[in-house]
């Protein structure tokens, strides 16, 4: 999910909020790299594309599968 305000990832259907990092910019796309050991997003923005790193708790780790 993203705004003006950021970015969130978040569970459904629970809407829970896993993880949030603000950006400065309106977000207009959002992807998962392929093939990324990690979560890595690559965040398209009006200024140019963001690329996050998500620090997740460790729960949600361990359900994705994640490192």
């Amino acid at each position: 999910m993203s705004d003006e305000h950021g970015v969130a990832l978040c569970h459904l259907p629970s809407c829970e909020k896993v993880w949030s990092a603000p950006l400065p910019a309106l977000v207009t796309s959002l992807t998962a790299l392929p093939g990324s050991p990690c979560l890595d997003l690559a965040v398209g923005t009006q200024q140019g594309v963001v690329f996050l790193r998500p620090q997740l708790p460790p729960n949600w780790c361990r359900r994705l599968g994640v490192d």
